[in-house]
């Protein structure tokens, strides 16, 4: 999952760095449970400042139109001196968004 921005304004992140569509997103079976573990990096290109985050997520039900959703866990890895004031969060598209 990418995306590549020039603000600081949410992003949806897609498998191919594209607008968001319906076929370049992590679509999950109804009735299935996952976990979902990555790595975030973001770069300022023009003063090579970077920060890094481990993300751990998991629902344990995901049914027809309903999902238990535990916050996830995010946890520092580096920061350069430049970017000690980034910070990251992560949410989710709503199901029906997904369906369309």
């Amino acid at each position: 999952m990418r995306a590549v921005t020039t603000t600081a304004a949410p992003v949806v992140l897609t498998t191919d760095g594209g607008a968001f569509s319906f076929g370049n997103q992590l679509r999950l079976p109804d009735d299935s449970s996952f976990v979902v573990n990555g790595l975030i990096v973001a770069r300022d290109i023009a003063t090579g400042d970077s920060r890094s985050w481990r993300l751990s997520d998991g629902d344990p039900k995901f049914g027809r139109g309903t999902t238990v959703v535990f916050a996830p866990v995010i946890t520092d890895i580096g920061i350069s001196s430049g970017a000690t004031s980034w910070g990251v969060s992560v949410a989710r598209i709503p199901t029906t968004a997904r369906s369309a």
